[in-house]
């Protein structure tokens, strides 16, 4: 089992660990550790990159993906060494980080004002990684792009809070709204919030305010397979 240290804290950007196990899959040579700062790619966010230190050996990690309990941090060096049990550094690339923190934390913000602008429309769908980002909302909703411009630039510039908790589902329902989906309602989930609107469960990595997302950019908006697909980028 791995402890997602990125799940208690999103600014967390390198810690010791110790390996855990080791071998190789379709996707190539992987390391696992007791803990990581290392995001696993899923939520429509994308894995973080770095590098792993240890002993004398520097591993760059290329892609990180869940395996169960465990978070597989994929490495592009071959190794022959057995390193089960030994201590190591793991060091983020702070830059990709704060970028994918940056999209990720822009596109629930969109979802949020979009369906607030356009309120027969529901997103269900989100898409975050850098440079082909978009979220997909179902409903007959119109949507004008310069008034969802507007009113993210405004919400971004306001520097609204954003805050992670974990919360119990039938906690969760009865307090926000009721799920699309079955919630066990004593087990907690982990779940996003931008200033007052509606909250979401998200397991992935945020900024702390609306005002580091920086400058936002709505670049497509087009109907596909009956849904309306806002793309967007930030710079």
């Amino acid at each position: 089992m791995t402890f997602c240290l990125f799940a208690e804290n999103s600014y967390l950007f390198d810690t010791h660990a110790k390996i855990i196990a080791q071998g190789s899959d379709e996707k190539g040579t992987y390391l696992v550790l007791d803990q990581t700062v290392f995001y696993p790619q899923g939520g429509g966010q994308p894995s973080d990159i770095g590098t792993i230190e240890c002993r004398d050996l520097s591993f760059d990690v290329i892609g990180v993906r869940k395996d169960g309990d465990a978070v597989r941090h994929y490495v592009g060096n071959q190794y022959t060494d057995n390193l089960e049990g030994a201590d190591c550094l793991c060091t983020l690339d702070v830059a990709a980080r704060i970028l994918n923190m940056r999209y990720h934390s822009a596109g629930h913000l969109l979802s949020n004002i979009a369906e607030s602008i356009c309120r027969e429309m529901i997103a269900v769908k989100a898409h975050c990684f850098p440079n082909e980002a978009y979220v997909e909302f179902q409903g007959p909703g119109i949507c004008d792009q310069e008034s969802i411009a507007k009113v993210m630039e405004d919400a971004i510039g306001a520097g609204l809070p954003i805050s992670v908790f974990k919360i119990a589902g039938g906690d969760f329902e009865a307090k926000f709204y009721k799920l699309p989906y079955p919630v066990p309602p004593r087990e907690e989930f982990r779940v996003v919030q931008i200033g007052t609107h509606k909250p979401i469960p998200c397991g992935g990595t945020h900024l702390a305010s609306t005002g580091e997302i920086g400058n936002f950019e709505i670049t497509k908006i087009k109907n596909k397979n009956g849904n309306l697909r806002i793309s967007f980028a930030v710079v």
